[in-house]
């Protein structure tokens, strides 16, 4: 552990950010200063985290369905596709709240002293806005190297704010991130591969 204190909630005095702010913050200014700011603010919870995360999941699956019409991809509109629009939405939040259980998980075993309050609100304050923008950037035809450069990026986040969180170092965030993303892949893969075997 490092000898920074733990991150405690504000005080009722202390005003709280707009959205807008907040997401601008986490994706523009990520350092470890700028992350534990944000957990201090008043309003620091799941709830929050859990709405931004649906209404950015509702959002992403409507530029993902609609965006080949609105560019002119010339395709006919499919109706089913608005219907799978908040499946996408509970989709992505259950996925990244499975994810911040596992790093909250894993964080622990590093001897991380975070909440996972703190972790599932910093971890959306980038989350929501990056899952706007990487919809959006899906639609650019031959965007693959951005795409890459962008999701390297995201990853970089998640070691920032877990080192906000949980006050670990580098390699220890960093490796937080990893062995639960790799956890998770695991888990998927594993379920994947039993309801294929179950079809045979």
């Amino acid at each position: 552990m490092l000898g920074t204190p733990k991150i405690e909630a504000a005080d009722a005095a202390e005003p709280v950010w707009p959205w807008a702010r907040i997401w601008l913050t986490a994706v523009t200014r990520p350092s470890v200063a700028n992350y534990r700011e944000l957990a201090r603010q008043p309003n620091v919870g799941s709830a929050d985290a859990w709405i931004w995360l649906f209404g950015s999941g509702l959002l992403s699956g409507l530029l993902i369905s609609l965006g080949p019409d609105l560019l002119g991809a010339g395709r006919e509109f499919d109706g089913g596709l608005v219907l799978a629009i908040p499946v996408f939405a509970v989709i992505a939040v259950l996925s990244w709240v499975s994810f911040t259980v596992c790093t909250q998980g894993m964080a622990r075993l590093f001897k991380g002293g975070g909440t996972y309050r703190t972790l599932i609100y910093v971890f959306a304050a980038f989350n929501a806005p990056l899952m706007l923008l990487a919809s959006g950037l899906s639609l650019i035809p031959r965007s693959g190297l951005v795409l890459i450069a962008f999701y390297l990026y995201w990853l970089v986040l998640y070691s920032v704010a877990v080192r906000a969180a949980h006050q670990l170092s580098w390699i220890k965030a960093a490796g937080t991130v990893l062995l639960s993303l790799m956890l998770l892949s695991g888990a998927v893969l594993g379920l994947a591969l039993l309801v294929v075997s179950r079809q045979l």
